[in-house]
């Protein structure tokens, strides 16, 4: 067939020229027309080792599957790249609790991340275990204690990366064991990094791993080999926000400063600093936290300044809407993404997300972080109970779970119709099923 023919003549010119990115942008998007995208995935991974942040590669590697691991549920703390806590699986229905059991770990639960068919992995001080359905773990790998690591993502490839305030780590599956989904810890190569303290991370498709630290720039690492910084961004402080948007490019949200006189900005660069646009903001600070940005699969970006609004931003970085504040904005539900909810403490807010007109809320409670399933509703943790609204039946809940935990305790979309709680964040760790 024609279609092999061309894979095969593609496969004799890159053993001539192995290094040759756009021989192996042409290769990938073959294999990914063949149906074949865990190949062309891998083939993009290692493309993007040797030549980090090359636009066009990245570009396709974050079209096959946005810069996290392919069919993951819930493969890091906001959800995917974009932190629009969207999650590619149906969360549950029903609203009932089908398990609930102590973990059998060394030490408290720091982070947790979902794959595919209900596996999950959770990293403790010292380790990172995998869980399954029915909440059995088993150690993954060992981690040092001394590094603080409390951060999980899901990469392309079976990729890990932990991440803490001064410090990473990579699990790299072995040449010939990349493609596996959950490789035994004997197969990874381990990737340590050491940066200056930074409050914000983030890492896509391009091979970099993005950090905002205090020293006032925005730092990238290459994955999947220990490298010295280089810096993409400066921003004059810490107060910065990190997203992957569409294709890979990062956003940088810094904050203004009223009493300084200093203008926030908005900016899109490529991934390998190139800016592609820069938005002056007001002089007004992000708040006592920064969530976002939160950004759509068309590249809009929406923040907020507290007491004052929320705005968004297209990809050209032309205005879309201003509208008065109504919380943080957290995450992207509806079907297609179209409402854009935003939370305060003791309130969510769903708003349109090309006119910011508010179209539900819900108040009186505190409210944890809202995640989104994939058929847009909306899941949250309401002091110890989850509830869950269907975006097209506002304002009344589909279900409420009374009771998961007391105090401290965290969730995550699991996959097959299933929401795996972590109670007891902080002391003895605890887990719940709800389905």
């Amino acid at each position: 067939m024609p279609q092999d023919e061309e894979l095969e003549s593609l496969v004799r010119a890159r053993r001539t020229a192995p290094d040759d990115a756009a021989l192996a942008l042409r290769h990938a998007r073959l294999l990914s027309r063949a149906g074949d995208e865990t190949a062309a995935e891998r083939l993009l991974v290692q493309a993007l080792d040797a030549a980090p942040g090359e636009p066009d590669l990245t570009a396709a590697l974050d079209r096959i599957g946005g810069g996290r691991a392919r069919g993951a549920s819930w493969p890091g703390g906001a959800g995917n790249a974009r932190r629009s806590r969207r999650s590619a699986a149906t969360g549950p229905s029903r609203g009932e609790v089908v398990l609930r059991r102590q973990l059998q770990l060394d030490s408290p639960v720091r982070a947790f991340a979902m794959g595919r068919g209900g596996k999950g992995f959770v990293l403790t001080a010292a380790a990172l275990y995998t869980i399954d359905e029915k909440g059995d773990t088993f150690p993954f790998v060992e981690v040092p204690r001394d590094h603080g690591l409390d951060g999980i993502v899901l990469l392309p490839a079976g990729r890990i990366l932990l991440t803490g305030r001064s410090h990473a780590l990579v699990l790299v599956p072995r040449a010939g064991r990349a493609g596996e989904t959950e490789p035994a810890a004997r197969l990874l190569d381990r990737v340590p990094h050491r940066f200056q303290y930074s409050s914000n991370f983030a890492a896509g498709a391009s091979g970099y791993l993005y950090a905002a630290a205090r020293h006032g720039r925005v730092d990238a690492f290459r994955l999947a080999v220990p490298a010295e910084a280089v810096p993409i961004c400066y921003t004059e402080h810490d107060k910065t926000g990190l997203a992957i948007a569409p294709g890979g490019d990062l956003l940088v949200a810094i904050e203004g400063s009223q009493r300084k006189n200093r203008a926030g900005r908005l900016l899109r660069l490529d991934p390998r600093g190139k800016v592609r646009f820069e938005v002056v903001l007001k002089e007004r600070s992000f708040g006592k936290s920064l969530y976002g940005p939160v950004v759509d699969e068309d590249g809009t970006v929406y923040l907020g300044f507290p007491g004052l609004e929320v705005f968004a931003h297209d990809a050209e970085g032309e205005q879309v809407f201003t509208a008065p504040y109504a919380g943080e904005p957290y995450a992207l539900a509806g079907e297609r993404g179209e409402l854009l909810v935003t939370r305060e403490d003791r309130s969510l807010n769903v708003l349109d997300a090309r006119t910011g007109a508010r179209r539900a809320s819900w108040g009186s409670a505190f409210f944890g972080p809202p995640a989104v399933d994939a058929r847009g509703w909306i899941y949250s943790r309401r002091g110890d109970d989850l509830v869950a609204w269907d975006t097209t039946l506002p304002p009344k809940p589909s279900f409420v779970v009374e009771g998961v935990a007391v105090r401290a305790w965290d969730w995550a979309l699991a996959g097959e119709s299933r929401i795996y709680a972590f109670p007891n964040l902080g002391s003895e760790a605890e887990f719940v099923v709800i389905e």
